[in-house]
């Protein structure tokens, strides 16, 4: 099974598109305008469409991952990364 991203608004905006054209089944905050929503929304957004959620929030996904534990809750994923250049984020990934 291949991983699909969904990238919160705090991730390049274009970020979706790149991964698209490198084969990847990602959608963005930015390109469908979910923009000035609260974490937890875009957590669970992620997770209604049974994606990842890639971010360079560490706080409060951090945070989110343990509500999440603590209330036996599941997710598809929470991908927290260090704010790389687009092009080194585009290959971690």
């Amino acid at each position: 099974m291949k991983i699909k991203i969904y990238s919160d608004e705090d991730v390049y905006g274009k970020i979706a598109e790149e991964l698209r054209e490198r084969g990847v089944d990602a959608i963005g905050a930015v390109e469908l305008r979910r923009l000035e929503i609260e974490d937890l929304d875009h957590l669970a957004f992620a997770v209604a469409q049974q994606r990842a959620i890639l971010t360079f929030n560490r706080v409060h996904y951090e945070q989110l991952a343990v509500r999440y534990f603590l209330e036996n809750r599941d997710h598809w994923g929470i991908i927290i990364s260090p704010q790389y250049r687009l092009g080194e984020l585009l290959r971690r990934v």
